[in-house]
């Protein structure tokens, strides 16, 4: 299976929710060490296009917004 990287500057807690998002959508996805602003998220190459469906419309959306503080 190949990945490619999805995310390196979103931080916890919007990643862990988006971790279980993507869990829940059956997309493969890991922590691959850090960049310099966040952790380096991978997902299944043939699934980016679904993972951007989720993270898409809150892209924008601080990570330290209270919708993700619950999921810490």
């Amino acid at each position: 299976m190949e990945y490619v990287q999805f995310t390196k500057r979103t931080n916890d807690p919007k990643l862990k929710w988006l971790e279980g998002e993507l869990d829940e959508a059956g997309i493969k996805h890991y922590r691959d060490g850090e960049s310099f602003h966040a952790p380096i998220m991978m997902v299944e190459k043939d699934k980016e296009e679904e993972a951007w469906d989720i993270l898409g419309p809150v892209d924008n959306v601080p990570d330290d917004d209270k919708r993700y503080q619950d999921n810490t």
